[in-house]
């Protein structure tokens, strides 16, 4: 994501104990206001060492 961006994710973990179990979370987003600009885009990335999830986000 661009520097004047921050993303913040609540959790920061998730722990998971079965397949297929779901689970929630919020992220804020804190920037400037948006105007006509191009588009920004970024992921918040999930990782356990082994696997990695990922969410896409765009502006």
């Amino acid at each position: 994501m661009p520097n004047d961006i921050s993303i913040t994710v609540e959790p920061p973990v998730l722990p998971f104990s079965s397949i297929a179990e779901q689970k929630s979370f919020t992220v804020k987003v804190n920037g400037p206001k948006i105007t006509q600009q191009s588009i920004m885009s970024g992921a918040i990335l999930w990782k356990d060492g082994v696997h990695v999830g990922s969410n896409p986000m765009v502006n």
